[in-house]
């Protein structure tokens, strides 16, 4: 897990380095912000891509789960504001 005052970038590379395959989301939505996000599904991205996608812009962070992943699986819960 990341702590709360991991800048994006950082945690985008440290769950690279983990072997997790990352990806840019739009930071509304989470839906991608790139195009070309299925072949992350097989082929992790670069730490230098890594690098790019989040010094280009203000993304969201999604992680790949399953084989690319190591086959980790995640667990997404999200508040109803009050």
């Amino acid at each position: 897990m990341v702590e709360h005052n991991t800048s994006i970038p950082d945690a985008a590379l440290r769950y690279q380095a983990a072997d997790i395959s990352v990806l840019p989301c739009h930071p509304t939505t989470k839906a991608p912000a790139i195009k070309e996000w299925i072949p992350l599904q097989q082929f992790p991205a670069s730490k230098e891509q890594v690098e790019r996608w989040f010094d280009q812009g203000n993304y969201a962070l999604g992680l790949l789960c399953g084989a690319v992943s190591g086959n980790r699986e995640a667990i997404d819960i999200d508040n109803k504001p009050q």
